[in-house]
């Protein structure tokens, strides 16, 4: 949807301008009307503008200074100017000031300024695909970079899956140096406390800093990518040096000097940051490789190990290694799964796409279910109050009326087995979705009723899309799509309709308006652009539908 501004202090101007554009039948075009440069300004400042067709030569403003204004407030909208004075030097100067699409002189005819106006839609159009714009957006990524890379790899920690094309396809797109088929290393730090004088700010440099102390020890040896995990864990991913051309019996060889370095060097590192930045530091590493496709399970198990069984001791490094309680370091993966996919099931449910939200569900209730009872609590609870709260917070309670339901919702007791349990969260999910359907079905119908309702009361004033956006806190846009999926028809095509209608009942009953009157009545300022819109519809003139309508009633007179 383009919003295009008709700037002139002669309203004949604007209005004939206004309807030669509005001829065009353009739904993607909403035409704006300014009088004069104040009203213009008033629109600037409320409306986005994409092209301004404007007289150069205006009271109180020049066309250069509003050039100036548009390209401040507006800056990639397209000009065109019209004058009565074929002025080259002043064309020049306006030129200059950017984003002149065309400069008309206004003898020039309809088709030339029509011409200029298509010129000025295929500009913008095509300028989404400019090189400039997608150089600068690289630019812009460039600057994103570490953040996009952070985010990328926190995502393949928690169990984001890709095949090793595209993998390799996004490390090169984010400059990622790491071979994305060959396995790696996985090391975990963790700063064991912060001094209560340090801001939020202090710590992120300190984590910076440690990153880089642990870069330095690592870079001979090694390709590292660091990740801030919070603050106060980061996580490096580890790869020996330059193996590509390393042949395949001496691969092992290699693994195994990346991680006695590695492991030889933490201690060097804790006492580094120890002197330099007066910072604690404890380690987990992994003792072997880890395939990317593996890396959530393992990640979560060292994580375990450093937080829950040395979360007390300073200064720590902990190679992992097997022990009895590994069963609890595994299922540490479960949890942080189901954790993030709760938090897709809200993404889901707040977007209204029922069949996806029900198969993150199903991921949910289908993870590895180990016997031990308190297990399934801690997936049947948090799953509860999930629901519980979002029934809540959108007031949709009576769903969970019946004190059946409740128990069922609050007590997992109440369903004789797990699938049972499945069976009635599946159930609950059709429930809620078929109430925010018909919520939404119901809310959008309000809006076109209203919408329909005010059209047929206000026929005679401005109609425009944006007008009626602003009346129902919709964009132009996105009030037009919904209307048209309500309805099955344009918006501007209903207001048309129920222009004309009023117009021949207005011809039938009141005999006494003149064409111009009715015109006016209904919503047209002018007869002729009011005449030709009812021809199209009727096949017939405003007067020739009187004089047959006046004919076919004095005939049955007669009759």
């Amino acid at each position: 949807m383009y919003n295009m501004l008709i700037v002139d202090d002669e309203p004949m101007i604007v209005d004939s301008l206004y309807r030669l554009i509005a001829d065009l039948e353009r739904p993607d075009l909403e035409l704006l009307r300014a009088y004069d440069v104040i009203e213009a300004m008033e629109w600037l400042q409320s409306t986005r503008v994409d092209i301004v067709l404007s007289d150069i030569r205006m009271p109180g403003m020049s066309g250069i200074q509003l050039q100036k204004e548009i390209r401040r407030q507006w800056p990639r909208c397209r000009i065109i100017f019209l004058t009565g004075f074929s002025e080259f030097d002043y064309a020049k100067e306006a030129i200059r000031g950017g984003g002149i699409v065309d400069y008309l002189v206004k003898t020039d005819g309809d088709q030339t300024i029509v011409r200029a106006v298509e010129k000025a839609i295929g500009e913008i159009e095509s300028s989404l695909l400019d090189e400039h714009f997608l150089l600068k957006s690289k630019a812009n990524m460039r600057l994103a970079l570490p953040m996009l890379q952070k985010e990328y790899l926190l995502d393949m920690l928690q169990g984001e899956r890709q095949t090793a094309k595209a993998r390799a396809d996004k490390f090169a797109e984010l400059d990622i140096l790491l071979e994305p088929e060959a396995p790696l290393l996985l090391l975990i730090g963790r700063v064991d406390g912060w001094d209560g004088h340090y801001t939020s700010s202090d710590r992120t440099l300190f984590v910076f800093a440690i990153q880089n102390i642990v870069e330095e020890y690592m870079q001979s040896e090694s390709n590292v990518a660091a990740i801030s995990y919070d603050s106060q864990t980061m996580i490096w991913l580890i790869q020996p040096a330059d193996t590509a051309d390393v042949p395949e019996r001496f691969a092992m060889a290699h693994w195994d000097k990346l991680k006695h370095y590695t492991y030889q060097t933490l201690e060097p590192i804790q006492e580094t940051c120890r002197k330099l930045l007066k910072v604690s530091l404890s380690f987990v590493m992994a003792n072997s490789e880890t395939e990317w496709d593996m890396l959530e399970p393992r990640f979560n198990k060292l994580k375990f190990l450093l937080g829950n069984r040395y979360g007390l001791e300073e200064e720590v490094i902990v190679l992992e290694h097997e022990t009895e309680n590994d069963g609890d370091a595994q299922y540490q993966t479960v949890r942080t799964q189901r954790g993030r996919l709760l938090g897709q099931l809200e993404g889901w449910l707040e977007k209204g796409q029922k069949d996806k939200f029900l198969l993150v569900l199903d991921d949910y209730m289908r993870l590895e279910l180990p016997a031990k009872e308190f297990h399934l609590f801690e997936a049947f609870y948090p799953l509860a109050l999930f629901f519980m709260s979002y029934v809540n917070r959108n007031g949709q309670f009576r769903l969970l009326m019946a004190p059946a339901d409740l128990n069922k919702l609050m007590v997992m007791n109440e369903h004789s087995s797990w699938q049972g349990v499945i069976r009635y969260f599946r159930g609950l999910t059709d429930l809620l979705f078929a109430s925010l359907e018909s919520g939404n079905d119901e809310r959008t119908g309000k809006v076109v009723q209203y919408l329909d309702r005010y059209i047929q009361t206000h026929i005679h004033l401005d109609l425009s899309l944006t007008t009626l956006a602003e009346l129902v806190h919709h964009s132009p846009t996105y009030l037009s799509k919904l209307y048209k999926r309500e309805k099955g028809m344009l918006l501007s095509d209903y207001i048309t309709t129920m222009r004309m209608e009023k117009a021949r009942e207005l011809l039938i009953s009141a005999g006494h308006l003149k064409i111009q009157e009715i015109a006016a009545a209904v919503g047209y300022e002018a007869a002729a652009y009011f005449t030709r819109y009812f021809k199209k519809m009727f096949s017939l003139t405003p007067q020739e539908f009187r004089d047959k309508y006046a004919e076919m009633k004095a005939e049955t007179k007669e009759r």
